[in-house]
Formats: structure tokens, C-alpha cells, sequence
């Protein structure tokens, strides 16, 4: 007679259902959904590191995906802060009621003419579909002058979940007569293309990867510099957000078809070549560049480093008597223009302040 050994039936079982879980653990992990709470959201402030990438960085999509980039490491430190519609002026929060924040950001300043603009405000909003674009605020030395889109600039379809598109045209115009002309005519078309697990230097996120292909053009005119040009907008972008991360945990910019530099979340302390936003100059145009750059607060005759993105010197270059600098020679890619003698705070031997340019 065979007795029923009880342990071992026990212990079968016990291996069944550690088998069963293990198979179905992946499912465990499925495809998240993000709603407007996991976007960016008024009062916070999101910092992000900038890296360098190799040329397959943007492969891979679809379900239950992996994205390793574990060995991301961070040439520049920026944050972006998003600040609550009653922190706008007056005419802003009159003109976008229900807009749900805003970002800042200072203009350059053009060596020899006195420009009446000063800085400028993009305006934000959530609806029930799409997180968008509803128009920019210029600040001028006497009021806040509101311009919205003639189109809306819906930026991404909510809620954000894998297989949701987007396909928008936008259009915005900014006219001040005998001062300052801009237009921007582009097409969107987003795609929500995989989701998985992300892993980043300083941890590993369940997300969702948005791309985003961005066709269209730019226009400026200063009639008092005799200054006008049409910069075309082709670009491709990789992000991919996290819940409750605000901005993209991960996103790569490619221009055409070269992944250039990805801005990442950090998750602890970064060493930095540059310290954001600490150049004396800018760039005015064009992005991206091919054989020359104009600049904005510099002097024909200085001398200004060309650096790679990992902070390498590659050469030096003249500002010629157009602010310009050739860029003739140098593959594809981004680099720094570091100006000699330059101070500040920076971990790299050697390093001045920097600003960021791609050469196409």
C-alpha cells in the first residue's frame, strides 16, 4: 500500500505556486496610466541633468520594454520651476483664466540694441484631452502683454497611456510693430510608444515612452538690426515619464535622425562641468547650427574654447566682426563655446562657463 506522503505533497505544492508566481510576475509590473497629477504641477521644481548619448539610444519600444541607461553621466544641472497662475501678472492671469501654470525664462541681450522685451512666460493648461500650450506672456519695461496661440499647441494626449496619439497643428504670432516680429507654425504628432521599466543612475522607474515628431519653422525679424531669418523646426523627441515625476524622467532630442543629448532625473548629487545658466553670453541662431553660430554678449575678437560634450577641447575659435563663429570641421553632435577667463563655480579643471550648442 502506498502512504500518502503529506510533506512532500506540501512541498510540491509550495514549488507549484512559487513557479505559477513567478511566471506571472511580469504581469505584475503592466502598463501604467498617467493623468494630469503625474504632469508638472504649479509650485514645484523639477531638476534635470544633461548627458550625452551614443547613436542608439532611441531603439526599442513597445510593451513590458527596458531601457537601461545606467551610465548616463551629467554635464550641466538645470531646474525648471512652474509657478501657480496667481503669481502672473494681472493681464496674464485677465487673458488665460484657465490656464494651470506657467514657466519663466530671461531673454539674451542683444549687443546694440535696446529691445522693449525683457523676458517672456509660457502658459500652460490641462483639459480633459490634451496638456497644452495656450500662449506665452512678454514682459516689457511697462506691462505684461499676453499673446495667445492662434492654434493651441496641444503637447500631449491625456490620459497618458500606451497606444494614446496626437496629430496637432499649432501657430502662434507675436507682433511689435517696428520692434519685434516672431511666428511659429509646427505640426505634432505624438505617439505613446512603449512602456516598461526605465533604469537611471540614481534608481529605476515604471514608464511610459511618449515620442514626439515636431515639423515646422521659426521666424524672426528686428527690423532695427536689419535682422531677419526662418530657422526650420525638425525634430524628434523621446520622453519617458514616470507617475508622479512632473517633467520626463528621460528624454532625448534627435536631429536628423542623431540623438544628441538626453536631460535625465538625477536621484542625488550630480558632478557638473558647468554650472546652469552661468554663461555671459547666448546663442542667438542659428539651431542647429552647420558652419557658423551668431552669439549675443560678446565682443568681435575674443577668443572662445570649443569644447565636446564631455567637456574636451577641441579647438578655439575668433568671434569675427558678425558676433559669429565658424563651426566648420566639426561633426555632428553638441558641444560647448567656453569663453577664456570666464569664472565659475564648476567641478572640471579648467572649466569657465559654457553655452550649449548642436551642430547639425
Amino acid at each position: 500500500m502506498r502512504i500518502f506522503n503529506f510533506a512532500r505533497a506540501q512541498a510540491f505544492a509550495t514549488s507549484f505556486l512559487l513557479l505559477a508566481f513567478s511566471t506571472l510576475q511580469p504581469s505584475l509590473h503592466a502598463q501604467i496610466t498617467l493623468t494630469s497629477a503625474d504632469l508638472p504641477q504649479a509650485g514645484m521644481t523639477y531638476e534635470r541633468a544633461t548627458s550625452p548619448v551614443s547613436l542608439d539610444a532611441t531603439t526599442g519600444a513597445g510593451p513590458n520594454s527596458t531601457w537601461d541607461f545606467s551610465d548616463l553621466g551629467a554635464t550641466v544641472v538645470d531646474e525648471t520651476a512652474f509657478f501657480g497662475m496667481s503669481s502672473a501678472s494681472v493681464t496674464i492671469q485677465f487673458s488665460f483664466t484657465s490656464a494651470d501654470h506657467f514657466t519663466a525664462f530671461v531673454l539674451p541681450e542683444f549687443d546694440g540694441l535696446d529691445l522693449p522685451v525683457s523676458g517672456a512666460t509660457v502658459i500652460w493648461d490641462y483639459t480633459s484631452s490634451a496638456y497644452t500650450t495656450v500662449g506665452i506672456g512678454i514682459s516689457t519695461e511697462f506691462i505684461d502683454l499676453p499673446v495667445a496661440y492662434v492654434d493651441a499647441d496641444e503637447t500631449l494626449p491625456l490620459p497618458l497611456t500606451y497606444g494614446a496619439t496626437l496629430d496637432d497643428d499649432s501657430q502662434l504670432e507675436l507682433d511689435i510693430p517696428t520692434q519685434l516680429y516672431y511666428g511659429n507654425v509646427q505640426n505634432r504628432v505624438v505617439e505613446v510608444d512603449g512602456w516598461g521599466s526605465l533604469i537611471l543612475p540614481g534608481g529605476t522607474f515604471d514608464v511610459l515612452r511618449v515620442k514626439t515628431v515636431i515639423t515646422g519653422s521659426d521666424s524672426i525679424n528686428i527690423p532695427a538690426a536689419e535682422l531677419g531669418f526662418s530657422i526650420p523646426k525638425n525634430q524628434t523627441i523621446y520622453a519617458w515619464y514616470a507617475p508622479g515625476e512632473g517633467t520626463p524622467v528621460l528624454s532625448i532630442v534627435e536631429i536628423a535622425d542623431i540623438p544628441l543629448l538626453a536631460s535625465f532625473k538625477t536621484g542625488g548629487p550630480v558632478s557638473s562641468i558647468y554650472e546652469a545658466n552661468s554663461a555671459p553670453f547666448s546663442v542667438v541662431g542659428p539651431v542647429p547650427a552647420r558652419d557658423y553660430v551668431v552669439l549675443s554678449g560678446v565682443q568681435a575678437g575674443q577668443v572662445l574654447q570649443v569644447l565636446d560634450a564631455m567637456g574636451r577641447f577641441v579647438r578655439s575659435s575668433t568671434v569675427d566682426a558678425n558676433l559669429g563663429v565658424q563651426l566648420g570641421g566639426l561633426a555632428k553632435g553638441a558641444y560647448f563655446l567656453k569663453m577664456n577667463g570666464s569664472a565659475a563655480r564648476s567641478i572640471g579643471s579648467g572649466q569657465g562657463a559654457g553655452v550649449r550648442i548642436l551642430v547639425d
